[in-house]
């Protein structure tokens, strides 16, 4: 016999992003809950099985994502937007509740979540060849921006999501 997989889709800001992946997951045979917000598109299908309206304030956001997670009543947690990322990157601590609760197996790589800077840092740690990159500091000078990074370029503010922040 087959097991039935439980698996919670947490949205907390981004209320168009991955409204097919209840289907995806539904379809596979999986039993799906979202814990989103009354507009996210998670809801705006007949693929989920229950509906956990979270909060907008940040904090309660993840101290009930995490009194979810601590039940362990899921077999996967899928946080689905940068947001969401975020606060819970932000928030944790224990490594157990961290292993639950974010897709990196490592958690000392844990930068890279929600991070440009992070994620280049990672890639320079790691050795992997990426375009320059530079985390803009008020104390560098022009000569040293010059050294380090070529036309075109791109500016994009660290711990942003959805496309905002380019320049």
């Amino acid at each position: 016999m087959t097991k039935t997989y439980r698996v919670l889709i947490a949205d907390y800001a981004n209320y168009d992003s991955l409204a097919e992946i209840p289907g995806i997951l539904s379809r596979g045979g999986c039993i799906v809950d979202v814990y989103c917000g009354k507009r996210s598109w998670l809801k705006r299908n007949k693929y989920w099985n229950k509906w956990i309206a979270c909060s907008e304030n940040e904090e309660e956001y993840f101290n009930t994502l995490k009194a979810i997670a601590e039940t362990n009543a899921y077999d996967w947690i899928i946080l689905s937007d940068d947001p969401a990322l975020r606060i819970v990157n932000d928030r944790v601590i224990d490594e157990t509740l961290f292993y639950k609760l974010l897709p990196i197996t490592k958690i000392e790589n844990r930068e890279l979540l929600g991070s440009k800077a992070g994620f280049s840092n990672l890639c320079a740690k790691y050795n992997l060849k990426t375009p320059g990159y530079l985390v803009y500091d008020s104390t560098l000078s022009e000569e040293d921006i010059c050294k380090k990074l070529r036309f075109p370029m791109l500016l994009k503010t660290d711990r942003s999501e959805g496309g905002t922040g380019i320049f």
